[in-house]
């Protein structure tokens, strides 16, 4: 009877599709896509995805991003933003179409980071590099917002992967394609001029190792530049024509170079240790072997170390850029993902397919370690710590992996089963587990909720005529309003760049000659000048709904309060 069995079991496994695994793990990765459906319309907005949204109204109306308005990001996604209002109109519909539109993009970085594990390595790596990237919580947090850096990302990874095919195949016409791509991401955002320095100083790498003829070499990178620079030129023309070139560049590159406000990266990587710590211990060490790799002439070869060198200047740019928001930590969690997936799969590799009659031990020492060094990293250290969630406890954490690697073990003795066919559960058991923790936290986001903001936005647009003027701190509650100031956000880091004219008497006089109707008296607008305070609060009085102020009524004998 038991002969019989194992007979119908090995008929079972034959007749399976070709590598069920890699379907067990793309429904994974539906699962955490699909899921950000209800976030999309339901999440907390970011104060920048409504600057975004009003900056793409303001070029919907007429005005020229710089020199009539203030931003300090490459245009391309305004322009391409400001395309939904002729079909939407300034309404709250609009606003979650931004997002749909973010979310679609999602869906294109997660297939190109799939396509750049291939790439390098092989679909299993790739297809897991999506699921670690999906299950990525600070991934999920920013690429759900209407931010330039989700369509940047989609483009870095295909100049990525369109440059790895250059190298190996020493391309002309795909020197030039990855460098018009990474061109265009750059006017989506300029910290796209990171991943540019990444990507020379993995040239100059090439360069010392790759022996071929140096002018060659040389011609290849000129085409590769000469790709870059054509989006470029062609948007300087744009704003030479139309008189604001001096603006582009001064607004994007100049005031950047001059950030004065800076903060520390530890505590966003802190927050990311904490929220996927599995994700971060296997990027680091697949990372590192990568790196121990690039000796080897046959990393030349395949183009591994531009990736490899990419990654690691970016990690390093934490430190070097005044302001590391979490939405750069996109430029390099996707190829964090992919050398987490190469590790994790060469680990599979070795503990089910090599370790003889010690396998065992080997996969109980190596789980042993493994936990030891997690449950040390987020409980004994105090450096991080559990979020909040159902499996926020380190119970809960231990309980779930010790379930998965009994598992794993008791698959790996499963002889019965084509060894490829072990493997593929065992990798399919260890992604279920690394999504438990990120999933719950992903559902918890459901209770970020957006209403107030939504409430406050709709009231604005109720008690203002589509050409009344607002002022606003950093809320975004005017977004489909005319804006009173040049400077139409004034957080922190825009303050320190003003001097105490722009922030008292400039935008005073702003206000009055346009007569604004609305101020939005948030924090930001709080910590101005006092003079600029005086100036509200004599000529403006609360509505009762948030921090949104309404110009008083002029009293009997014209008396209109202190300019």
């Amino acid at each position: 009877m038991r002969g019989k069995a194992r007979d119908l079991l090995r008929r079972f496994a034959a007749w399976s599709i070709p590598h069920p695994h890699r379907l067990f793990i793309l429904l994974l990765i539906a699962l955490a896509f699909f899921l950000r459906l209800p976030l999309l319309r339901v999440r907390y907005f970011d104060p920048d995805e409504l600057e975004h949204l009003h900056a793409a109204w303001c070029i919907y109306r007429g005005m020229l991003p710089y020199r009539d308005f203030f931003e300090h990001h490459t245009p391309l996604l305004h322009y391409v933003l400001a395309f939904l209002y002729p079909a939407l109109g300034e309404s709250i519909e609009l606003i979650f179409a931004a997002r749909a539109l973010m979310w679609l993009l999602t869906g294109l970085i997660l297939y190109l980071t799939f396509r750049l594990g291939s790439e390098m390595f092989d679909d299993d790596i790739g297809i897991t590099a999506a699921l670690l990237l999906s299950y990525m919580v600070m991934f999920l947090e920013k690429s759900l917002e209407i931010r330039p850096d989700v369509a940047s990302t989609a483009l870095w990874l295909l100049c990525l992967i369109v440059l790895i095919r250059a190298v190996r195949y020493q391309s002309r016409r795909l020197y030039l394609w990855s460098g018009i791509s990474l061109g265009v991401a750059l006017l989506f955002t300029p910290k796209i001029l990171f991943p540019t320095l990444g990507v020379a100083l993995g040239f100059a790498y090439q360069l010392a190792r790759y022996r071929i003829s140096p002018s060659r070499h040389l011609r290849f990178l000129s085409l590769f530049a000469l790709g870059y620079l054509i989006p470029i030129a062609g948007t300087l023309i744009y704003f030479g024509v139309l008189r604001g070139a001096d603006d582009f560049i001064r607004c994007n590159f100049l005031m950047n170079l001059r950030w004065k406000v800076r903060f520390s990266p530890l505590g966003y990587i802190k927050r990311w240790a904490s929220q996927n710590p599995i994700f971060g211990a296997l990027g680091l060490a697949g990372l590192l072997i990568s790196l121990y790799g690039l000796r080897r002439r046959e990393a030349i070869f395949r183009a591994w170390h531009i990736p490899s060198i990419a990654t690691v200047f970016l990690v390093c740019s934490l430190w070097i850029i005044p302001v590391p928001s979490r939405q750069f930590y996109m430029t390099f969690l996707p190829l964090w993902a992919v050398y987490g997936a190469r590790l994790l799969k060469e680990g599979i590799y070795i503990e089910l397919g090599s370790m003889g009659k010690r396998r065992w031990a080997a996969i109980g020492a190596g789980a042993i370690v493994y936990l030891g060094f997690v449950i040390y990293a987020l409980k004994l250290s105090g450096w991080v710590s559990f979020r909040p969630t159902a499996f926020g406890s380190g119970r809960a954490f231990l309980i779930t992996w010790a379930g998965v690697i009994a598992a794993c073990a008791v698959v790996s003795q499963l002889r019965f089963l084509e060894a490829g066919l072990r493997r593929g559960i065992a990798l399919s058991l260890i992604c279920l587990g690394i999504t438990a923790y990120p999933l719950d936290q992903m559902k918890a986001q459901l209770n970020q909720r957006n209403d107030g903001q939504l409430r406050a936005i709709r009231y604005v647009m109720d008690i203002t005529s589509p050409d009344d003027h607002v002022q606003d701190g950093w809320s975004g509650f005017g977004l489909f309003r005319p804006h009173s100031y040049y400077y139409w956000f004034l957080h922190g880091e825009i303050r320190a760049m003003l001097t105490e004219k722009q922030l008292t008497d400039d935008i005073i006089s702003a206000m009055e000659r346009v007569r604004t109707k609305v101020v939005i008296y948030d924090g930001d607008l709080r910590a101005m000048p006092e003079k600029f305070r005086r100036y509200v609060e004599a000529n403006f009085e609360p509505t009762g709904v948030g921090n949104i102020w309404v110009r008083k009524p002029i009293r009997a004998g014209g008396s209109r309060g202190a300019p």
